[in-house]
């Protein structure tokens, strides 16, 4: 069996096997590197950034539902009925994005200065901004192609529309706030961050792929499913590499950008 951490000799702070560097001993050196561009999470070991990865999948993709069918009582609960069209519904996908969140922050509470190191600057920030205007233009351009052809919104912008016209400031909440941190920190820093230790063009492809699987409804496989995959696909693959260059905040950032552009379209349209 191959070898998935190595110990700090000082502290015994399990390491993934590439890493020679102690967060807490070695504390001035990581924050420096990180400074440089070193992703601080490639230091967690093989197997916990791997329960991690799932535990994030877990609290962002099925803990909404779970909450719904327990306040419900049933178990067959039109689910997607109920996320949009209830108060529990939109506070229930709110509840598991901040688990994401705070999971995060217990999960990686060791890494998080290089974290932050990373990411806290003027041009990270800039760069994210940068990047996040690229990405409203290409969805303004995706949206101008799709009115000539005609090709109607998927159910994932149709539950966007219910949401924000049923509960405006909750749905500012989940959209902007709570989807930007949650699916970042999910298909980022765990989908993507995991499989980069394999490989880095696999990182990509896959983290972005599943990121766009989770904005679009194939039960049916109709057209205007298959075609909204482009675009998200794009999106995953540009904050992939906010974050990848930039570290966690410049994909947040970009995320929420798209994400109040598309809240803000709905309230006044």
């Amino acid at each position: 069996m191959s070898k998935t951490s190595n110990s700090c000799p000082n502290c015994g702070l399990k390491r993934s096997p590439a890493s020679t560097l102690c967060p807490q001993c070695d504390k001035a050196t990581f924050i420096d590197k990180c400074k440089a561009g070193y992703d601080a999470i490639d230091t967690m070991p093989n197997g916990k950034h791997f329960r991690a990865t799932v535990l994030f999948l877990f609290l962002n993709m099925l803990l909404p539902g779970i909450i719904i069918a327990i306040s419900t009582m049933n178990a067959q609960a039109d689910l997607a009925n109920t996320l949009v069209n209830s108060s529990m519904g939109v506070w229930s996908l709110i509840i598991g994005q901040f688990a994401v969140l705070i999971a995060f922050l217990l999960l990686c509470r060791k890494y998080l200065t290089g974290v932050f190191a990373k990411c806290m600057n003027v041009k990270a920030v800039l760069a994210a901004c940068v990047l996040g205007g690229i990405v409203i233009v290409i969805g303004f351009c995706w949206d101008w192609v799709k009115n000539i052809i005609q090709i109607a919104v998927n159910k994932n912008t149709e539950a966007s529309i219910l949401l924000v016209k049923n509960f405006p400031a909750a749905s500012f909440i989940n959209m902007v706030i709570g989807a930007a941190l949650a699916e970042e920190i999910t298909f980022r820093v765990g989908v993507f961050g995991f499989v980069r230790r394999k490989s880095r063009i696999l990182a990509y492809i896959v983290s972005a792929v599943l990121f766009g699987l989770v904005h679009v409804d194939l039960t049916g496989a109709s057209v205007q499913e298959l075609l909204s995959m482009p675009i998200y696909i794009i999106i995953g693959l540009i904050c992939a590499y906010a974050y990848e260059k930039y570290g966690l905040l410049a994909n947040v950032i970009v995320h929420a950008m798209n994400n109040l552009i598309a809240w803000v379209q709905i309230i006044i349209a």
